[in-house]
């Protein structure tokens, strides 16, 4: 499957390319914000490395910010490698404590990462710290190679990341397509696929589920990530007496997760804002995906150092 930019009457064919550190223009963070904008998050959760960059930018939003850096948790060989890192089972990763929920998820480039069998796994287990309608954004790549090892995200402005490449080696793409990526994203709706001019993709999708199946993943013959959903749920009655709150109201697990207000794990983010006060009740607002479809696309800006590509018009294809 081919992707082509059309401007100014020309077709233009986009990637592969040979992805180098730099700053390239996001399509699907701009989006992101938009979406923020319109209905404020209360708690964020970034997989990501910490950084002072993210920190500072997502702050804008909630003072409520977990970050889980899964990639330097999983991974103690920082050296120079000749094979590609993979992550070990879906269920054993650390996250932040059960009971948990979040309005946004940054999953950035973590998918390539997984193997093939673990990668349903991982997304079943992240689903149950989604709350309703959550945000996941994520980016994957079917034209290009990527490193060997995670690329470490920077949010530069509201349109732009800079991507920071550690190692020159590539691995294959490993053929992850619209439709795998879809697929894998089980009990999520894609709302918006942007190809790349780097030869990656940026996708955002939704948590279309709302947690009343868990008893369901107490059955006999799911799997053990489905299974941690119901004992996220009972984790949550332990805490407060009902569904839907973590005692505190904050994400903080020791060692790999910082929060906003207190030092990462590494020591570099902070923030000056005040902790959150006493998270209010949610707010459950429906998200009219046909009026989102209806949207145009905004006209593509300068200003970055790598142009982004073109944004598909249409949801991601069944």
């Amino acid at each position: 499957m081919s992707w082509f930019s059309r401007r100014k009457g020309k077709v233009e064919a986009l990637g592969p390319a040979v992805l180098q550190s730099g700053v390239y223009r996001s399509p699907g963070l701009t989006r992101l914000g938009k979406e923020l904008d319109r209905r404020r998050p209360e708690s964020i959760l970034d997989l990501g490395p910490s950084s002072t960059e993210n920190v500072n930018f997502l702050s804008r939003y909630t003072t409520n910010l977990c970050i889980q850096d899964l990639f330097n948790g999983a991974c103690h060989d920082t050296g120079r490698r000749s094979t590609a890192f993979r992550f070990g089972a879906a269920d054993e990763l650390e996250l932040p404590p059960l009971g948990d929920r979040f309005d946004v998820v940054l999953m950035w480039d973590l998918i390539h990462y997984f193997a093939p069998e673990e990668r349903r796994r991982f997304v079943a287990r992240l689903a149950s710290y989604c709350e309703p309608n959550a945000f996941v954004f994520l980016l994957g790549s079917s034209l290009t190679g990527v490193p060997l090892v995670p690329i470490q995200f920077k949010i530069e402005t509201e349109e732009s990341l800079f991507y920071s490449v550690q190692d020159d080696e590539r691995m294959e793409p490993g053929g992850l397509t619209t439709r795998l990526v879809e697929g894998v994203m089980e009990n999520f709706e894609p709302l918006r696929c942007f190809q790349l001019r780097n030869g990656l993709q940026e996708f955002l999708f939704r948590y279309r589920g709302d947690h009343t199946g868990d008893v369901e993943a107490a059955k006999p013959g799911n799997t053990a990530a489905s299974q941690g959903a119901i004992i996220a749920s009972k984790a949550r009655g332990a805490k407060t007496g009902g569904p839907g709150k973590s005692a505190s109201g904050k994400a903080a697990t020791p060692g790999r997760t910082s929060t906003v207000g207190k030092t990462s794990t590494s020591g570099k983010a902070t923030s000056s804002k005040a902790p959150a006060s006493k998270a209010k009740s949610r707010a459950k607002t429906t998200f009219d995906a046909q009026s989102q479809l209806k949207e145009k696309s905004p006209p593509a800006g300068k200003g970055a150092a790598a142009d982004s590509g073109s944004e598909t018009t249409d949801p991601i294809a069944v």
